[in-house]
């Protein structure tokens, strides 16, 4: 199943999200678009999310609104890189996190 999904209309192939990848997951296709590699395996930083300008990237293995109504105790989201687009911070809000 693909966890990372890219907006071919609005990713501009700088390949930013590849070069930002630390488990190398990503890699470029022949039209220059970030892909998943075959067998690759993602530790699901964010880290590719978060450094495209464009937001051209979705990320299904981040958290999002479900995961997070049903992890009850959780508190806080950590997470290593900058910014916060890869957690759905209104989600986390509404959820006591």
């Amino acid at each position: 199943m693909s966890e990372i999904t890219v907006d071919t209309q609005r990713c501009k192939k700088d390949g930013a999200c590849v070069a930002v990848c630390p488990s190398g997951f990503l890699t470029v296709n022949e039209k220059g678009f970030p892909e998943e590699v075959v067998d690759g395996h993602c530790i699901e930083c964010g880290h590719c999310v978060a450094v495209c300008p464009q937001d051209a990237l979705v990320h299904s293995g981040l958290p999002r609104e479900p995961f997070l109504q049903a992890a009850k105790k959780l508190r806080v989201i950590g997470r290593a890189g900058v910014g916060l687009n890869n957690v759905d911070v209104a989600a986390a809000t509404k959820a006591g996190v």
